[in-house]
């Protein structure tokens, strides 16, 4: 998946690992420094990037905070395929 630098939709669980891991490596931030920001280790954050869909919303949230992202929920545009 090529992870886009302004917008990243998500349409799947496993999708929001690759979304965080590309932007932590933009941010030039280790797992281990983002995660203790955020209270996990960096054995927790490497699983979050291979399967974002395990963790808790609230940690992904935290993330894309500290990564100065935004979770936001909108409505499908019609011109958006069904998943």
């Amino acid at each position: 998946m090529r992870i886009q630098s302004e917008e990243s939709v998500i349409r799947s669980p496993d999708t929001v690992g690759a979304v965080i891991a590309a932007a932590r490596k933009r941010a030039g931030q280790t797992q281990r420094d983002l995660g203790v920001r955020v209270g996990v280790t960096q054995g927790r954050m490497s699983q979050i990037e291979k399967a974002g869909g395990k963790a808790a919303f609230a940690t992904i949230v935290q993330l894309a905070n500290e990564l100065g992202l935004e979770v936001v929920l909108r409505p499908r545009r019609p011109s958006e395929a069904a998943w």
